[in-house]
């Protein structure tokens, strides 16, 4: 018996299944095909962390001006990510610093997708505790700092934080959810608008205590996004799927041979676009290269999106180096998926800027 033992165990390691030590998975029945939900411990306290890292950290000069001219409760949560930082001990601020320095917290907030919204914090901790190899395995020093960080961040602040101020979107919940149900499926609106399709989906949102920033995930039929605390319209809850459900369909050619040496074209005949994305540390930090290119690309389509979601122009700004460059690219041709592919279209963009 022992020598078919070890065999078994080397097979579940070897698969990478985190759900292994996953005693509450996530549910996946929705109201209907969009659902907002407040926001929850799984996605809220890595959230926090992060913000609390760029805001005494990495860019502290950025996440101060993210909370100039913002409501009271947005400069109440800046504050208080100040204050818990600043009476955090030494110990907890180094383990704060080697997580987010040596994973995303993209990652982390991925895999916290496959618990319960009612999992607490012991389960968050035993699910990065057995990342262990695998696509959502995690650097040992990356765990063994979340096991020592996130207890003592729960128990000392955040539980007490999060318990005051999850119950304030209990309302503009419930109201997103019930207009939602007046507009279309937003990712089966990409879906259409692309000419590409990735099946049928549902739509799930949770809200988080921050001002920017915005993490999107998929699992199974779900697509799950997270929301800023200012999200109270429905025009500003469409905003950042239209972007983040977009990468998935993007995706389908962005790893492509072709689209990888346009990519490696662009860094020696568009040197100011490369140089834009190589001085920027924020944005190296974010996204590889050919990420970055693709971002752009992403954000140029989100806003045409935009566009026809609300069946009126938007007022639109950039973010990054072509986003607005291939949003009008897009306007001037008329792109529709009937005369020419998502894929050729952003070729054709980028091929011009290589002349």
């Amino acid at each position: 018996m022992k020598s078919l033992f070890i065999p078994f165990i080397l097979v579940v390691l070897l698969s990478g299944c985190v759900a292994l030590f996953i005693t509450n998975p996530m549910e996946k029945a929705l109201v209907g095909e969009v659902e907002v939900r407040v926001p929850v411990l799984k996605y809220s306290i890595i959230s926090t962390l992060e913000e609390m890292y760029y805001a005494n950290i990495k860019a502290p000069e950025k996440w101060k001006s993210y909370y100039e001219n913002v409501s009271a409760d947005s400069r109440a949560h800046y504050l208080w990510l100040l204050d818990t930082y600043y009476v955090m001990p030494s110990e907890m601020k180094e383990n704060l610093k080697t997580i987010f320095e040596n994973t995303h917290a993209w990652r982390l907030l991925n895999i916290a997708t496959l618990l319960s919204d009612e999992s607490t914090i012991d389960d968050l901790v035993r699910v990065y505790k057995g990342a262990i190899v695998g696509p959502n395995s995690l650097p040992m020093n990356v765990r063994s700092a979340l096991g020592e960080l996130l207890p003592y961040y729960y128990e000392t602040f955040f539980k007490n934080y999060f318990e005051e101020n999850a119950p304030k979107f209990e309302e503009i919940a419930k109201q997103m959810t019930e207009e939602a149900r007046e507009y279309p499926n937003p990712y089966q609106f990409i879906a259409e608008n692309s000419g590409i399709d990735m099946g049928e989906s549902k739509c799930l949102f949770y809200y988080t205590f921050r001002e920017v920033g915005a993490y999107g995930f998929r699992l199974d039929e779900l697509r799950i996004s997270t929301l800023q605390r200012d999200v109270d319209s429905i025009e500003k809850l469409f905003f950042t799927p239209l972007h983040e459900y977009s990468h998935e369909f993007f995706q389908t050619f962005t790893g492509s041979n072709e689209f990888r040496e346009l990519a490696e074209e662009l860094k020696v005949k568009d040197p100011q676009f490369y140089d834009y994305w190589y001085s920027n540390e924020n944005l190296r930090n974010s996204y590889s290269w050919r990420g970055f290119c693709e971002e752009n690309l992403v954000e140029g389509f989100a806003k045409f999106l935009r566009d026809k979601f609300y069946d009126f122009v938007q007022e639109h700004r950039a973010f990054y180096y072509y986003d607005m460059g291939f949003y009008e690219y897009l306007k001037a041709t008329g792109f529709s998926p009937e005369k020419i592919s998502l894929k050729e279209a952003s070729l054709e963009f980028y091929r011009v800027k290589c002349k």
